[in-house]
C-alpha cells in the first residue's frame, strides 16, 4: 500500500486532505513542519509520495543550520535534498495557493528538474487524487527500476585509483567495453587505410 506523507502548516486544510487520501486507500503521515517532515522520511524505511505546502513554515532543520528566513522556503530545501539524493525514494506534490507560474523561482526550478505535480488550493477532489495516483505510479516504476542490492565490487578510477562502491562493477564494464570499442573502430580504420 502506497504511504502519503502530508507536509501542511494549516492543520484544518491537512485534516481534510488527509480524509481524502484515506478514503481512496493510501496509507496516511501528516505532519505541519518541515523539520517533522524531514525526520519522517528520513526515519522510514518505505518510499512516500509527498504532498509538500510550498509556503511550508521556516524553522531549523537541523541544530547545526540556521532557522530559515521568508527568503528561503522550506518546501525548497526538502526538494534540493530530493534532488540531490538524500530523499531520492519519495516523490513530491507541490500543493499551493499560487499559480503556477508565480511560484518563487528556486521552486519554479526544482518543479521542472523532478517533474513534479501541482495542486492547486483550495483542489478538486478528483484533481489530489489523480496527482496521488500518478505519483503514487511513479513510485511503483522507480522500485521496480532500482537494482538488487549486491557485493561491492572494486574497480580503478580514471585518475588511476582504486574505487569502490555500488556501480562500482557496472562502470569498471562499461570503461572495459568502451576500450574495446575504441580498439575495435581504430583497427577497421586503419585496414580501410590500407
Amino acid at each position: 500500500m502506497t504511504q502519503v506523507l502530508i507536509a501542511e502548516n494549516d492543520a484544518d486544510v491537512r485534516t481534510v486532505i488527509a480524509e481524502v487520501v484515506r478514503e481512496a486507500g493510501y496509507t496516511v503521515t501528516e505532519v505541519g513542519t518541515p523539520n517533522a517532515a524531514l525526520h519522517a522520511l528520513l526515519a522510514s524505511g518505505q518510499p512516500h509520495v509527498v504532498l509538500l505546502d510550498t509556503h511550508l513554515d521556516g524553522e531549523r532543520l537541523a541544530p547545526e543550520l540556521p532557522p530559515l528566513d521568508g527568503d528561503v522556503l522550506a518546501s525548497v530545501l526538502l526538494l534540493e535534498m530530493a534532488y540531490e539524493g538524500a530523499l531520492h525514494r519519495h516523490t513530491f506534490v507541490l500543493l499551493t495557493t499560487d499559480s503556477v507560474f508565480r511560484l518563487p523561482p528556486a521552486l519554479k526550478r526544482l518543479r521542472t528538474k523532478l517533474a513534479l505535480p501541482v495542486v492547486s488550493m483550495p483542489f478538486a477532489v478528483e484533481g489530489l487524487l489523480h496527482a496521488v495516483g500518478r505519483a503514487a505510479e511513479r513510485l511503483s516504476s522507480q522500485a521496480a527500476a532500482e537494482p538488487e542490492p549486491r557485493e561491492t565490487a572494486r574497480s580503478m578510477s580514471p585518475e588511476g585509483g582504486e574505487q569502490s562502491g555500488p556501480g562500482s562493477a557496472e562502470r569498471a564494464q562499461q570503461g572495459k567495453q568502451g576500450k574495446q570499442g575504441k580498439q575495435g573502430k581504430q583497427g577497421k580504420q586503419g585496414k580501410q587505410g590500407k
